[in-house]
């Protein structure tokens, strides 16, 4: 049985499909920051290392026009249009997936760990994905798991030109699609993001509780 399977996630011949987000231009960082070194290993690397250990057989990059991802032997998806957030790069994600539901994980998140991640996934089950809830009421649309019937939502959403993840992921949760799974204050430190070099820390090493 594997990983997903035990945390009941998916019952049938399916595949956990997942999507890293590395699109964004990293203006306030300065350069692309995910091939940040963290503890010796690239950011980007280790976000799918994440992905993998939580049973993602599929990954994909959401990537920038340009950057080389070759030393990475995945598919790489860019933007249909430019600058227009991360929903562009989900987007496309649910497009091309051959799984039933989709890991949505940011680039930018040094400190995201597999036991988060199954925290999460045990928040979910067939055809009902799962996004994280702060007590404040806030979501984390780009730490989520979605199901694969999302992606008539997020097309339409697309058509209707609305690009925020934060009413997408509401929207999924108003359907019925996505379950709000609460998160304790005492685990921001795992969503803790790099967007500008005042953000990484000397040594290059994830911020931890």
């Amino acid at each position: 049985m594997s990983s997903v399977e035990s945390l009941g996630l998916l019952r049938d011949p399916v595949v956990l499909s997942a999507v890293i987000l590395a699109g964004g231009a990293s203006r306030r960082m300065g350069k692309d920051k995910a091939w940040l070194d963290v503890g010796g290993c690239r950011l980007i690397e280790r976000q799918v290392a994440v992905a993998r250990e939580v049973g993602a057989t599929e990954v994909m990059i959401s990537g920038r026009p340009g950057a080389d991802y070759s030393s990475l032997g995945l598919p790489v998806l860019l933007d249909e249009t430019p600058d227009l957030g991360p929903m562009s790069g989900v987007k496309r994600a649910f497009e091309a997936m051959r799984g039933t539901a989709l890991l949505v994980l940011a680039v930018d998140l040094p400190a995201m760990t597999g036991a988060v991640l199954k925290e999460l996934l045990l928040g979910t089950k067939p055809g009902q994905g799962a996004v994280p809830q702060w007590e404040t009421g806030d979501l984390e649309p780009l730490v989520a798991v979605y199901p694969a019937g999302a992606r008539e939502m997020i097309t339409d959403f697309w058509t209707q030109g609305r690009y925020s993840m934060q009413a997408f992921a509401r929207a999924c949760a108003e359907a019925g699609s996505v379950a709000l799974v609460g998160i304790p204050e005492a685990d921001r430190s795992f969503f803790t993001n790099w967007n500008r070099p005042a953000d990484f820390p000397a040594g290059g090493q994830p911020p931890t509780r």
